[in-house]
């Protein structure tokens, strides 16, 4: 989900239909029913269903040139402004996908927490989040002053909140998520980075991330 006006060149359309596949993987097993935060062109919602058949997946977004699209995989949309008065749900899902959503959001604390309330008991979310801790950010930042937005990436202009991964997991601590997985996204890094890496044993996993994947897991009803 993207803080911009409707999408006018072929380079921002390509923002909406890609598909961020590798989030198929860590749905759970005996998942449902699966709403797609972001959901844009449905690509990631239509995946889903390729995956698993017979799974219903709900999709949000904001712009609704893009959930034209997205009506045509989905089984049902919706038009969210998740940085406005968020609507009340009386839908429940068993799995939650924020697809690189919540680093573009204005309160993404408000947001996961309103989330988690749509969540069956047991029920997950997966986020993938940039990692600021890259160690090519803090080169830029700690040697060259430089902390220059770009056109994607961890820096991507879009981008209004940053986060490492305790800070990720603090996130997701305060919508009452429990972290119950963590997949790193190794950058490509030079060789100075992956033997310092190897020398102490894998402790710059941080350094070498640009973006992790977190699966937090709602509590049980007792």
């Amino acid at each position: 989900m993207r803080p911009e006006a409707e999408p006018s060149t072929p380079k921002d359309w390509g923002y909406y239909t890609g598909a961020n596949a590798h989030l198929v993987e860590l749905l759970p097993a005996d998942a449902r029913r699966v709403l797609d935060v972001g959901c844009a062109a449905g690509a990631l919602g239509r995946a889903i269903k390729a995956a698993r058949p017979g799974i219903l997946v709900d999709g949000i977004d904001r712009e609704p040139e893009a959930l034209e699209q997205a009506a045509s995989h989905l089984d049902c949309v919706r038009c969210v402004d998740l940085d406005g008065p968020l609507p009340e749900s009386s839908t429940t899902y068993d799995a939650i996908i924020c697809g690189d959503v919540l680093e573009h959001l204005i309160d993404p604390w408000r947001v996961l927490r309103w989330l988690a309330d749509q969540l069956e008991p047991g029920g997950h979310v997966i986020a993938s989040i940039p990692n600021l801790r890259y160690y090519k950010v803090l080169r830029d930042l700690v040697f060259r002053g430089r902390f220059t937005y770009r056109d994607s990436g961890i820096l991507d202009a879009t981008h209004l909140r940053f986060f490492t991964l305790h800070e990720m997991e603090s996130l997701f601590a305060k919508g009452g998520l429990e972290v119950i997985e963590r997949k790193p996204r190794i950058g490509g890094g030079n060789a100075i980075m992956r033997a310092l890496d190897w020398i102490c044993f894998g402790r710059l996993e941080q350094f070498r991330t640009k973006q992790y994947t977190l699966v937090g897991r709602k509590a049980s009803s007792a």
